[in-house]
């Protein structure tokens, strides 16, 4: 089945280059300049995106100056949502595509927040929170006969779980976005991360911690959708980190949805 998902739904172009990209490295800004200025879609989406920043144009145009006022990570982070919103964009069955993409962007955001600047994953945690559910959505697009009965289970459980989902489907939905990241060529650390939801936060590993308290914290606020419960409180770590960065739970979510808003929407002109 990863096979038969990844041979129909490549990564994007210039995808995999800026997720590889070491943010301690001097040449990385460079590098980074050099895979936009290379790659005509990421150019169109970051200018998307870019409107939810303040800034629609100069950051396609003017990416020197844009480094410098929002910084790398931020400005990376942006080029990856909008890269692979844009790559992946086709028609979903069960799933709700706008749904799926406002709690892959939420679960990003808390992910990157959960790693320090200056962390070995600190490249990698932005793409690790969005590509987390990529074998849900892969499966839904190819497979909606799988994906419709996951409904059923989600009433009957209060949410999908991983024994559900290997009882539906024969293996749990992480597991498969887990082959189907390592066939893309991602890195080892995301793959792993992503297969750590079963275990416990002390057996995870530092990105998978990032990763799952994030996850967790999306569905605390309102991400889950109709195949994830709400959940009750947010973890502490996460909520003064959102508080520290962002101001507010509430200001975050209108990030997200600034940023989805501009990564999905069409830019016939470019």
């Amino acid at each position: 089945m990863a096979d038969q998902l990844t041979q129909a739904h490549p990564l994007p172009v210039g995808f995999l280059p800026l997720v590889m990209l070491d943010p301690a490295d001097p040449d990385t800004p460079t590098a980074f300049r050099a895979i936009l200025a290379t790659t005509k879609d990421a150019r169109v989406r970051l200018r998307q995106v870019g409107r939810s920043l303040g800034d629609p144009e100069a950051i396609a145009t003017d990416t020197d100056a844009s480094l410098q006022q929002y910084g790398y990570r931020r400005l990376h982070s942006a080029a990856v949502i909008s890269l692979l919103i844009s790559g992946l964009d086709s028609g979903t069955n069960a799933l709700d595509i706008v749904e799926f993409w406002r709690r892959a962007v939420c679960v990003s955001f808390g992910t990157s927040l959960l790693i320090p600047d200056g962390a070995p994953e600190a490249g990698l945690a932005a793409a690790t929170g969005l590509l987390y559910e990529t074998g849900f959505l892969l499966l839904d697009i190819e497979r909606s006969d799988l994906t419709a009965m996951l409904p059923s289970l989600r009433t009957h459980r209060g949410g999908l779980d991983a024994d559900g989902e290997r009882a539906v489907l024969g293996y749990a939905l992480h597991e498969l976005s887990a082959v189907i990241l390592q066939r893309w060529g991602l890195p080892a650390t995301v793959v792993t991360a992503v297969l750590e939801r079963e275990r416990g936060p002390l057996e995870r590993s530092r990105l998978g911690r990032a990763l799952w308290t994030a996850v967790e914290g999306a569905y605390t606020l309102g991400f889950g959708g109709r195949f994830y419960p709400q959940r009750r409180e947010l973890d502490p770590k996460l909520q003064r980190a959102i508080e520290g960065f962002y101001g507010s739970t509430g200001e975050m979510i209108r990030r997200v949805d600034r940023v989805l808003s501009g990564a999905m929407l069409d830019d016939p002109t470019a």
